[in-house]
């Protein structure tokens, strides 16, 4: 059985959630770095893996799966030594689920809403911010009874969602004090993910390439 194949770069949050459980699950795997703020994600080559033109994306001996999200459930299913961080009882993976499709449909898609004009050097429009503080007081929230995103225990939730939020005040100037609950979880997350420091390293290099970009008058 070979290396699983992993396709990925470090300027993308999902990219580094998948490579967060890579580590921390000590799989072995062949990196593909792809540069994504150059096009590299819709080169012909890339499009064969992911005709979506997005990553990450593992091969695992032919199968090839994408979205992040996705990825890790299976990573943790077949690779993982327990159920500690994708719990098999029904009711504690449904919460984590739920969470994560929260992640998937509206937490991240939201933010390249209201931040992708800055990929194009235009401007926020500061109404549409007023959406993410509503997200963000969801997670808030999620966070008023458990420790955790989904529960008592750290899972796949909580590295999911710590890759997108601890980008929000580096990246995008986005004050999230207001929600002292979350600040507090993303605090115990820098102690308790292996290997946190590849998200700060991830959201430093993304702010370089992004203050690379023209703005446009």
């Amino acid at each position: 059985m070979g290396k699983i194949k992993f396709y990925w770069s470090i300027v993308s949050p999902p990219s580094r959630v998948v490579k967060l459980v890579l580590d921390i699950l000590k799989i072995p795997a062949d990196e593909v770095e792809i540069d994504v703020m150059n096009g590299g994600s819709r080169s012909p080559e890339y499009l064969k893996v992911n005709p979506e033109g997005k990553v990450p994306a593992i091969d695992d001996n032919g199968l090839i799966l994408t979205e992040s999200r996705a990825i890790i459930q299976y990573l943790v299913e077949k690779y993982g030594k327990d159920d500690s961080l994708y719990p098999r009882d029904l009711a504690a993976r449904a919460l984590v689920h739920s969470r994560l499709y929260f992640d998937n449909g509206s937490l991240w898609p939201l933010l390249h809403e209201v931040y992708g004009p800055l990929f194009y050097g235009e401007e926020v429009n500061p109404d549409s911010v007023k959406r993410v503080q509503e997200n963000m007081q969801s997670v808030e929230g999620f966070l008023q009874k458990n420790k955790w995103i989904a529960g008592p225990n750290l899972t796949i939730a909580d590295i999911s969602f710590a890759c997108i939020i601890a980008g929000l005040q580096p990246l995008f100037d986005f004050d999230i004090s207001p929600y002292p609950k979350t600040v507090a979880w993303l605090k115990e997350c820098s102690k308790s993910i292996p290997n946190y420091k590849l998200i700060e390293e991830g959201d430093r290099v993304l702010k370089i390439e992004m203050d690379k970009i023209p703005k446009k008058s």
